[in-house]
């Protein structure tokens, strides 16, 4: 305990130091657990306040206790003393790393707690729903956030897809066509075209958006564009159950993940 302690106040260290984050972690457990300690909730939630304090970090001790802070102080009947903003701050970016309690959370303080900033909580919480479902896969990973992804198209306009796409592939625009291929009418139909399903890779197949090797119809059914998604599958030479680079999950399994009914409905 007193080890911990001494790391958790020490401003500056040695490289191979415990970083005081996570000392102040480990210390909010001992009182979890009891561990050599008798629990002191208001001592307790100090040290899981301090090791949520640094917003930069990637230590998976800060993560949990930045998702944790809210919910853990209600249980131990210990008032936060944090800003709002930081609190607003903390449950949104845990949402976003996959911490479905911050959801939770935020419904809470939404639609549960009287307060004149209800409307503010539930804008927080359906932006963070927005970015979880859609821009990380539903799993917590920064898949499709605008600054991890590589290359970028435009979805929600067909026309400057398109012109995306012929500027990207160049000469391979013309190879990259489906005979006779059409983009979705007005009437919302699905036009009626061939898809390949096989193991061959074409140059529109081989579009990676982000490090994890995703591909156009990735993004588009975990994005829930069943327009886009309609558009890409009728227009160009593609295979819908291409999996990505990283873990093998195809086009249908994104649209699972994000909860896009339609669009999973469309590929199978």
């Amino acid at each position: 305990m007193e080890e911990f302690k001494a790391a958790a106040v020490r401003i500056t260290g040695q490289v191979l130091d415990l970083k005081r984050t996570v000392a102040a972690f480990y210390l909010f457990q001992c009182h979890l657990e009891e561990f050599g300690v008798v629990l002191n909730s208001p001592e307790a939630i100090e040290w899981l306040c301090q090791a949520a304090a640094d917003d930069e970090s990637h230590e998976d001790a800060d993560y949990q206790a930045q998702a944790w802070i809210w919910r853990l102080s209600r249980v131990f009947g210990v008032e936060l003393n944090i800003p709002k903003k930081q609190l607003e701050d903390l449950l949104r970016i845990s949402v976003v790393r996959g911490h479905r309690t911050g959801l939770e959370d935020l419904s809470q303080l939404a639609f549960h707690i009287r307060s004149y900033d209800n409307a503010s909580w539930e804008a927080l919480y359906l932006d963070a729903q927005r970015l979880f479902l859609k821009f990380t896969g539903a799993v917590g990973m920064a898949y499709f956030l605008p600054h991890r992804m590589t290359i970028k198209f435009n979805l929600h306009n067909l026309v400057e897809l398109d012109a995306q796409l012929r500027l990207h592939l160049g000469e391979n625009y013309e190879k990259s066509l489906k005979a006779g291929a059409i983009s979705e009418n007005h009437s919302g139909n699905t036009p009626q075209a061939s898809t390949n399903t096989g193991e061959d890779v074409n140059d529109f197949d081989k579009i990676y958006l982000n490090e994890r090797g995703h591909g156009l119809l990735h993004f588009a059914a975990a994005n829930g564009n069943i327009k886009a998604l309609r558009h890409l599958v009728a227009k160009y030479n593609c295979n819908i159950d291409l999996p990505n680079q990283h873990v093998d999950e195809t086009p249908l399994i994104c649209a699972c993940q994000g909860g896009n009914l339609d669009c999973a409905i469309y590929l199978l």
